[in-house]
């Protein structure tokens, strides 16, 4: 027996996940906001409006990582950069663009050190407490024998990761219910 997928466009895949990134980031943004400050008391989110923000962008860098493993690399690579160009708007886009390709770029690094204890999977939520936290990130690290070290609370890792987890999966569902077409 055939069975016929809807057709749907790269730009429209695209555009659908940057949305489905940015509503979810909003949506879930309370219960995050609060559960990290009921194991974190101290923490603030002074501006909540980018801390949504990053939670999206960070969401949205997890996920580009999917569509490679996915996808054909030439459709892949379409499809990420319709989303970077979907992102790079007029209010955050700089900021959007270059921190979505931070988190890229850092794991694709991660992911290559693997051999020599690199850790792609606490990347992204690595780096998204760090744009939570800014300066604040240095509360946030183990000291070994009296030293400070750049090793983050692996609680408060295993949080931000927890959060991300929630979001993953999304262009895999998308290719079992479409067939993705070129733009």
């Amino acid at each position: 027996m055939f069975s016929f997928k809807k057709k749907i466009t790269e730009q429209e895949v695209a555009a659908s996940f940057v949305l489905f990134s940015f509503r979810g980031a909003r949506d879930y943004w309370p219960k995050v906001k609060k559960n990290i400050q009921k194991g974190f008391q101290k923490i603030s989110f002074n501006d909540e409006r980018k801390a949504q923000l990053d939670l999206a962008l960070a969401i949205i860098a997890q996920e580009m990582q999917a569509v490679e493993n996915l996808f054909p690399q030439e459709q892949a690579e379409r499809i990420n950069r319709w989303v970077l160009n979907i992102i790079n708007t007029k209010e955050d886009g700089e900021y959007s663009y270059k921190t979505t390709f931070r988190y890229y770029v850092k794991f694709k690094k991660e992911l290559g050190n693997i051999s020599s204890g690199g850790d792609p999977l606490s990347v992204i939520p690595g780096l998204l407490l760090e744009n939570w936290l800014g300066q604040d990130i240095r509360n946030y690290t183990l000291k070994i024998k009296d030293r400070q070290t750049d090793i983050l609370d692996p609680l408060l890792l295993s949080v931000a990761s927890g959060v991300l987890s929630c979001f993953l999966g999304y262009f895999k569902g998308i290719k079992e219910q479409y067939k993705i077409v070129q733009t």
